[in-house]
């Protein structure tokens, strides 16, 4: 079992307390005289009707990822809505009659309690636990008058269940006393060890297990212990709900791992199916005995035990191969128990062979025959056409081991459930090769949420089964446009990225199918299964200069890799540091001339410079001899300032419009000339309003002069 999300409602973190006066538990308008002023609110008066229920986690549980889906689905369909994130408290209201039956639930989602409308609940037929039902107090559920909790695993009974307003309710084939209830039995009740046999206490438990049934025969449901990989793995994790009470077998086992005793005694071990139960229908007790083997009477005891389980056994339940040694070792033993002139060693020899020989007997994986069949018809139904190579391939390997299986005679049943669990895996994870985005995202899905603290996201899946989710939010639209979603793992230029990049960078590439400017900025997170979690960076590839530029950063957590833009185009990310714009938000830049300006008051250092600058500390400033200069340093015209990449930029003082790396009367000139003909600011516009002027040169003027 892999949990999903957790329940992360905050509905429950406070008691409702209702005074006798005031217990209105329906879900109304307060009425009063301002009635039109007043809020609708719920039941408990803490939300309005209009307020979004998705932002208080309502519909969070611990069940499995899959089994979220489909509860979501079944809510959704309750409420005639299409989208989680639609749903308002109104929208809880609309249900009369709500069916989860047969979803596997372990967990229910505290919205729940806001369907106040609610008549009828069915719950069957899941995994239902009282633990699973924490988050429900249904107070504010008046009308709910028949309610089904059959074929769970429930040892209480909840106080809303038992309520008067009830007047049809089931909650049979559960953990307690009363109509027809669920117990567990062990089909074997009783284990035998002589002394000095070895004893492994994960392999008993695992023996104890593998006997215990519920009172209708069936196997105990695979939530309760891993069936995946047995032996289990007993610890503080691994069951997670089966306990073993008593056991204790430390005085009875040697260093060897092998058992001692002195003389013939046994221990009574229980196993309880939750620890947080005192149920006696979901507890059974075993005895293991533990023989001294001092006498024939005691190894011939343990014999006569072993043969008597053997009888019981069905042969077309296991592999040929164990079963053929299972059954030469009791031919041997029942030979040797009636010679009259057995000796110990004799007795002892056969009961060891025996015994090996039950212990290593394994299931077949014919006893689920019926299940390998309909899984592989099943299996043929599906058409490679349809779905991802990724997960394709996963499916089709899954689907040819169960093919295996069917005609393997000394395949083990553990074998068969592993390659069973290993295909509905595949089964589910199987992603259409056709986008469950849509084409387009109508500019009316943004006027809703514009200007608003609102999400809206849209999912998609790659060719190569890549998932990826945009998420925009409100504040951030700025325009009000349709969105194409689709996301590409492939374009023509990804040679020279991998050229640029490296091989050995482990760069990411993406492109996005609408080229020009978002409705706003967003984030996109996208599937990068391998990599380590940190911070790369993000670049944006240049059709004009035929390159990319390094244009943010991107961050890998839990094999999701997240990025905000604004605009479409060619982007990956990567660990390696190069191609940027020195853009700076202190000094000028001539992006095409390949020139930062100084302003023409004051000294500036290497550090003001980086500090202006995006991605600032991985740029290089060089003296006119091409050595580094420190941060102290100040910037000089004959410097050269280098970004990883190999652009170089130069710097010219503001007001130098000779270009000499001085000031002088011809600088004056042009910079007045500057002025009648409106020219370029970049470097004429010496006090920073803006505007080339008059005060521009009077300044220039005024520092020729002075200096």
């Amino acid at each position: 079992m892999k949990p999903g999300k957790r329940f992360l409602s905050s509905l429950l973190a406070a008691a409702i307390s209702f005074s006798s006066a005031n217990t209105v538990l329906m879900t109304a308008a307060y009425a009063a005289e301002d009635d039109e002023k007043k809020p609708e609110l719920t039941f408990d008066g803490e939300y309005e009707l209009d307020d979004s229920v998705s932002y208080y986690t309502y519909f969070d549980t611990a069940n499995s990822k899959e089994v979220q889906e489909n509860l979501e689905k079944r809510l959704l369909s309750a409420m005639g809505k299409r989208d989680i994130r639609d749903i308002t408290f109104r929208d809880l209201l609309r249900p009369t009659t709500l069916n989860l039956s047969g979803l596997e639930l372990e967990d229910l989602p505290a919205c729940m309690n806001y369907m106040t409308n609610l008549r009828t609940l069915n719950l069957s037929n899941n995994r239902l636990r009282n633990d699973g039902l924490s988050a429900l107090n249904m107070i504010g559920c008046t009308k709910l008058t028949n309610i089904n909790l059959s074929k769970n695993y429930l040892t209480r009974v909840p106080s809303w269940f038992i309520n008067s307003r009830v007047t049809t309710r089931n909650i049979s084939e559960n953990f307690l006393t009363g109509e027809n209830p669920r117990s567990i039995k062990a089909l074997t009740d009783e284990y035998y060890y002589v002394n000095g046999e070895p004893f492994d206490e994960s392999s008993l438990k695992t023996r104890i297990l593998d006997s215990i049934r519920f009172n209708d025969n069936s196997l105990l449901p695979d939530f309760l212990y891993d069936y995946d990989y047995p032996p289990y793995k007993f610890g503080d994790e691994n069951p997670w709900d089966l306990d073993f009470a008593a056991w204790d077998f430390s005085k009875f086992i040697d260093e060897d791992k092998n058992t001692k005793v002195d003389s013939d005694t046994f221990v009574d071990v229980t196993v309880c199916l939750f620890k947080d139960t005192t149920s006696d229908n979901t507890k059974v007790t075993v005895r293991v005995f533990l023989l001294d083997g001092k006498s024939a009477s005691s190894i011939n005891q343990r014999i006569t035990q072993l043969l008597e389980d053997f009888k019981k056994l069905n042969k077309a339940e296991y592999t040929e191969a164990s079963w053929n040694r299972l059954d030469v070792a009791q031919q041997t033993a029942a030979a040797i128990q009636g010679y009259s002139g057995a000796d110990m060693e004799m007795l002892s020899n056969a009961l060891s062979m025996l015994n090996s020989a039950m212990n290593n007997l394994d299931k077949a994986a014919s006893t689920f025959k019926a299940t390998l069949d309909a899984l592989v018809k099943i299996g043929a139904t599906y058409k490679e056409a349809d779905y991802t190579p990724t997960s394709w391939a996963a499916f089709k390997n899954a689907l040819d081991t169960l093919k295996e299986l069917q005609s393997d005679k000394d395949a083990t049943a553990t074998r068969a459930q592993r390659a069973i669990k290993t295909f509905q895996r595949a089964q589910s994870g199987l992603l259409s090769s056709s986008l469950s985005v849509p084409a387009t995202v109508p500019k009316t899905d943004f006027e809703k949420i514009y200007g608003e603290d609102l999400t809206r996201t849209y999912s998609g899946t790659m060719l190569d089964g890549t998932k990826y989710t945009w998420t925009f939010n409100g504040k951030d639209i700025t325009s009000l446009s349709a969105f194409t979603p689709e996301v590409k793992n492939t374009d023509a230029v990804e040679e020279s990225i991998l050229i640029e990049a490296g091989s050995a960078s482990r760069y990411r590439m993406f492109s996005t199918v609408q080229a020009t400017a978002f409705p706003g900025k967003a984030t996109l997170e996208l599937d990068v299964d391998n990599y380590a979690d940190g911070d790369y960076y993000l670049y944006k590839w240049n059709t004009a200069e035929k390159r990319s530029k390094m244009v943010g950063t991107a961050v890998v957590k839990d094999g999701k890799a997240s990025a905000v833009l604004s605009e479409g185009g060619i982007y990956y990310i990567s660990k390696n540091v190069r191609n940027f714009d020195l853009n700076s938000r202190r000094f000028k830049t001539d992006h095409s001339k390949k020139v930062v300006v100084l302003p023409l008051l004051g000294s500036y250092n290497v550090s003001t410079l980086r500090n202006s600058m995006d991605f600032g500390s991985y740029v290089e400033v060089k003296d006119q001899n091409g050595d580094s200069v420190s941060n102290v340093s100040i910037l000089y015209a004959d410097m050269t300032v280098n970004a990883p990449g190999g652009d170089k930029y130069t710097f010219k003082l503001s007001g130098d419009l000779n270009g000499d790396n001085r000031y002088g009367f011809s600088d004056v000139s042009a910079l007045l000339t500057l002025v009648v003909n409106n020219g370029d600011l970049t470097y004429g516009d010496i006090n920073g309003d803006g505007a080339v002027n008059m005060t521009d040169v009077s300044r220039l003027l005024e520092y020729v002069v002075s200096n």
